[in-house]
This record gives C-alpha cells, sequence and structure tokens, in this order.
C-alpha cells in the first residue's frame, strides 16, 4: 500500500507563529470563535425546549415533532460539504461569514412561521449555514495559534459555547415556561448571537496565513503575519525577513499548484486520502467516536425535559442547572489535555468513562430528585466537553487543505444518523412513563462503546506542529 505523506509544508510558518506567540492577536481570533460557538449552542438547543410547546401548538406527537430537527440534519450534512469545500479551496473569510449570515437570517425568520411546514423550512435553510460554519471554525482557529497553546484555547472556545447553552436554557427557563407563545420570542432571542458574529467578522476580515501559504499567496501570508506579529507588539524581521519569507524555497514543491488549482477534483483526490495510511486507523476511529457521542448526546437532551417529567422533576430548572455543569467540565479539560499524562487520547478516555458511569447511575441509582439532578450534572460535566475535544483532536490530526472538508465528513457523518435519531429519541421518551431506565441505559451503553474504541487511538496531537499539506 502506498503511504500518503504528509509534510510541515511551510516549516517557517510554524517558527513564526511559536516566536510571535500568544497575544491580543489570538484574543480577537478567539472572541471570533467564542461568538460563534455561543451562537451555535444558542441554535442547537432550541429544539430542546420548544418541543412541548410546538407540539401543543399544533397538536402533533413527539414523533411528527421529530420531523424538525431530522429536516436541519440533512441541512448540516449539505452545508457542511459545499461549505467546507469553499473553505479549503478559496479561504476560511466569506464561507464563514456567509454561514453566519444564512443563520441569522433563517433563525429569526422562524420565529414568524405560520405552520409546521414553514418552520421545518425556514429552519432547515438556516441549517445550511450550521453545519459550513462547523466544518470551517475549529480549523480556522488552530491555524492562528502557537503549537503549545492550541489544546487550551481551542478547549476554551467550549467553554464559551457552555456559557452559551446556559444563557439559551435561562432563556427558555424564563421565555418557555412563562408565555403561551414564548417559544417564538425563545428563538428569535437565539437569532441575536449570529447577528453579531456576522459585524464581528465584516469587521475582522483576516485570512488565515496557513491557508494562504497552502495556496501559495506568500506575499499575502506575510501581511498577515505581519500584523499579527504588529498586534502582539513583536518584530517579525527580528525572526526573518520578507524577502526569505516570500523568496525562500525551503524544500516547497509548487511548480504544479496553478494546474492543481484548475481541477477541482484534485481538492475531492486528496480529501479520500484520509482513508489511507497513515491516517486511515486514525480517521476509523474518529468517525465511530464522534458519531457514538453525537448520537448520545442529541439523543439524550432533544427529550430530556419529557424524561425528567417523567422523573417527576421540573425539566426547565434541572436542564439549566445541567448546561451550567458544562463550564467546571470544560475548564478541568483544558487543564488537563496538555498534560504529558492525559494529553488529548487520555483525556477522552477519562471523560468517556466519567460520562458512561453517570448515565448507568442515573439509569438505575435515582432514588430522590436531589439524586436525579446530581446525576444530570454530572453527566453535562463529563459530555459536553467532548465534543470540543474531537474537534480540536480531528482538526490537528489532518493537514490545512483537507482540514475543513474532514471536519464536514466527520460532523455530516454523525448528521446522517441525526435524521433517524430524532425519531428513536422520542419514541424512547414515550416510554420513559414506564422505563425510566432504558433511555439513559442506552445512552451510557455509547459511551461504553466510544471509551472502547479511544483504546485503539494512537495519533496523539498534543505538542505537535499542524501538517500543512496532503501530497498526490
Amino acid at each position: 500500500m502506498t503511504r500518503c505523506r504528509t509534510t510541515s509544508h511551510y516549516p517557517l510558518i510554524e517558527t513564526l507563529l511559536q516566536s510571535i506567540g500568544l497575544g491580543p492577536f489570538q484574543v480577537l481570533v478567539f472572541l471570533l470563535a467564542g461568538m460563534t460557538y455561543f451562537a451555535y449552542a444558542c441554535e442547537s438547543l432550541t429544539f430542546t425546549f420548544i418541543s412541548v410547546q410546538v407540539t401543543e401548538e399544533w397538536s402533533f406527537s413527539d414523533v411528527t415533532f421529530a420531523i424538525l430537527p431530522a429536516s436541519t440534519c440533512v441541512g448540516n450534512i449539505i452545508g457542511g460539504l459545499i461549505f467546507s469545500y469553499l473553505s479549503d479551496r478559496y479561504g476560511r473569510i466569506w464561507p464563514y461569514a456567509t454561514c453566519m449570515g444564512v443563520i441569522h437570517i433563517f433563525v429569526a425568520l422562524s420565529a414568524l412561521s405560520k405552520s409546521f411546514l414553514m418552520l421545518v423550512s425556514l429552519r432547515f435553510i438556516a441549517s445550511l449555514g450550521v453545519g459550513g460554519i462547523i466544518a470551517i471554525v475549529h480549523p480556522m482557529l488552530i491555524e492562528f495559534l502557537p503549537t503549545r497553546y492550541r489544546g487550551k484555547v481551542t478547549l476554551l472556545t467550549g467553554f464559551v459555547r457552555a456559557i452559551g447553552s446556559c444563557v439559551t436554557g435561562g432563556l427558555a427557563y424564563w421565555l418557555v415556561s412563562n408565555y403561551a407563545n414564548g417559544w417564538r420570542y425563545f428563538i428569535l432571542a437565539t437569532s441575536i448571537p449570529s447577528l453579531f458574529v456576522v459585524l464581528y467578522r465584516l469587521l475582522f476580515w483576516v485570512e488565515s496565513p496557513r491557508y494562504l501559504i497552502n495556496v501559495n499567496n506568500r506575499q499575502k501570508a506575510w501581511k498577515t503575519l505581519s500584523l499579527i506579529a504588529k498586534v502582539n507588539r513583536k518584530d517579525i524581521e527580528s525572526f526573518t525577513s520578507r524577502e526569505q519569507f516570500i523568496n525562500g524555497n525551503h524544500n516547497l514543491q509548487f511548480e504544479n499548484f496553478r494546474h492543481q488549482k484548475s481541477q477541482w477534483s484534485t481538492q475531492v483526490k486528496l480529501f479520500f486520502k484520509i482513508f489511507k495510511a497513515p491516517y486511515l486507523k486514525t480517521t476509523l476511529c474518529y468517525l465511530f467516536i464522534y458519531n457514538t457521542q453525537n448520537l448520545a448526546y442529541y439523543g439524550s437532551t432533544l427529550f430530556l425535559p419529557t424524561l425528567l417529567i417523567n422523573f417527576g422533576i421540573d425539566p426547565y430548572f434541572v436542564t439549566f442547572t445541567g448546561f451550567t455543569a458544562q463550564i467546571p467540565g470544560i475548564l478541568l479539560m483544558a487543564i488537563i489535555v496538555e498534560w504529558p499524562e492525559f494529553g488529548r487520547i487520555n483525556t477522552l478516555r477519562l471523560f468517556s468513562g466519567f460520562t458512561m458511569l453517570s448515565f448507568f447511575l442515573l439509569a438505575f441509582v435515582h432514588q430522590s430528585q436531589v439524586g436525579t439532578s446530581l446525576f444530570i450534572v454530572f453527566i453535562f460535566f463529563g459530555m459536553v466537553p467532548i465534543n470540543t475535544l474531537l474537534l480540536t483532536s480531528i482538526s490537528e490530526s489532518y493537514p490545512t487543505n483537507v482540514r475543513s472538508m474532514t471536519m464536514a465528513f466527520m460532523t455530516g457523518s454523525s448528521s446522517v444518523n441525526g435524521v433517524w435519531l430524532p425519531f428513536a429519541s422520542g419514541y424512547l421518551a414515550s416510554l420513559s412513563n414506564t422505563y425510566t431506565w432504558l433511555s439513559p441505559t442506552i445512552w451510557g451503553c455509547f459511551f461504553l462503546v466510544q471509551l472502547c474504541i479511544s483504546l485503539f487511538l494512537k495519533m496523539e496531537t498534543r505538542d505537535k506542529e499542524l501538517p500543512d499539506v496532503m501530497n498526490e
């Protein structure tokens, strides 16, 4: 079997990013990514809180309501495929802004829906942007970061996402539970963060230097790196000269670049090399792990209020409390993920095992409302940070010229499951009145599978340079 070789495409850029270090510019990039995840949290958790009122307003069952999240999963797949390709081929900037614009406009319009069909249609269009932005935001962020800070900074986006989840839960507790048409006000409120992201992205119009190098636009890459150094109060000329950066060969082979870029099929061929050595094992492991993670996360949260009602617990308050538990979980993960003893892989195993045990305890040990609420807190503490860790590890494992497409593949594969998952989750919710242990047991088994698969992961990315190019 021919091995697929990757190289640190332009070693000097790695050195420059390390030398410039972490500073105010990376804070600006982090704010963009953090605001994006805040907006994503607001959008993605909507269905958890509106299911009861929407089904009552239009008089249908939870299984019928499942058409709404299922249709958005289809949109996520399509949007991810389209915008990830555009991101890897034409840059991160304008696909990013376009995705967020689509999200804001159509989420806001969905609050005015006159029928369930209209609601489904508008949220489907919004989901095109959601699928695209999830494939772009993490690759964009890590491409601006020095190696030794990637884990902490990227995981802190999960912290902002957790705050977004808490705000979303708080808005639902205030609007949905107190007003007859509260779900409409709630949706309108959750569309506001994406508007701020669009405005910020338009002001912060800076392209990834790694992408610019990858398409051999060294002059723009130099301007971007000079801007980063200037904002961070560093003198880039003390590290290397403009002439050396732009004109130096550095063992690069760009003679076929223009020919390759003119062929759209080249990008697709490069992407499929993630299914060959040395990436095949890593790709399959992350594919199954990411799918089990998202199946368990969305399956357990989509109809969580229904399950909690069957437990005899206030669904909105406990769900809100659970969302707040994400914050200490993410902070703990951000600390240990850079420890040599843990890194990305062992941290994943630790949190997967903890979440698995929490689900099993919820299924079989709940004896009181306090105990049940505590187990919900444990579940969110361990479960939610895993998603951000996976986004970080996957982004770090693949080269710049296929990074967004690989992310779209991973997120899109889980969205395929989302087409049928809402129906299965709705059916489980209908059974929870009789079998309260069933749903938590099933989701706990998913994390057991995730833990077992993680034992086969070997590509640790802590303190490793980012690969920049997938060679033909």
